[in-house]
């Protein structure tokens, strides 16, 4: 499979397209995984499943569809400060809540936990994934500070409606100021080369 990372400005181009949307679990037995997945207008039925039923679904999707988008919600980059120590890609992983601040830094507990599974998913794509010339959009989603409880179905569901109509829908650009680095975290996995950028971040609320 091919991977492709489009940026802020190129997400218009790829949001009609066949979309996989998965929010991430990493869990050794209950259905941790939301999965969304729409190839043209029809009604998406959005389903739960465990890790590894979630990775033979999408591969089975990204495998039928030549051209796609794939959608994930787990950190897919690190950003690290001028003294090499990883560091919040903001705005976005801090909120204000109830007048106190709170923050899903990459790099912390859950976060750092899918952002591993993401690593063994791409990994087991880029094997299962047929035929090998398909090409493959890839965004991070990243399902904001929530105000009510929701499932992985509904989350997965507010991803992929969130790159339909991505012209109202916060897209962030991962960019290193002087002395940063950014580093895509499929690049550390050998599916991406250095010249890829880090995968946009699609911001949804649910």
């Amino acid at each position: 499979m091919n991977l492709r990372f489009p940026q802020r400005d190129e997400i218009r181009e790829v949001a009609n397209l066949p979309t996989m949307a998965v929010d991430l679990g990493f869990a050794s037995k209950k259905k941790s995984c939301g999965l969304a997945w729409q190839v043209r207008s029809e009604v998406c039925r959005p389903e739960r499943s465990d890790f590894g039923r979630c990775i033979e679904k999408v591969a089975a999707f990204l495998s039928d569809n030549a051209n796609s988008v794939l959608v994930v919600e787990a950190p897919l980059s690190g950003l690290f400060n001028t003294d090499g120590n990883p560091t919040g890609r903001t705005p976005f992983e801090e909120a204000s809540v109830a007048g106190k601040t709170d923050r899903r830094y990459w790099y912390v507990g859950a976060g750092a936990a899918v952002g591993l599974g993401a690593v063994f998913l791409f990994s087991q794509l880029s094997r299962l994934v047929t035929p090998e010339t398909n090409l493959i959009h890839v965004v991070e989603g990243f399902v904001s500070f929530k105000t009510r409880r929701s499932n992985d179905k509904e989350d997965a569901l507010a991803l992929l409606n969130g790159l339909r109509h991505s012209d109202t829908t916060q897209i962030y650009d991962i960019e290193a100021t002087e002395g940063e680095r950014c580093v895509n975290m499929l690049n550390l996995a050998g599916l991406a080369s250095q010249e890829d950028p880090c995968p946009t971040v699609m911001v949804v609320t649910v």
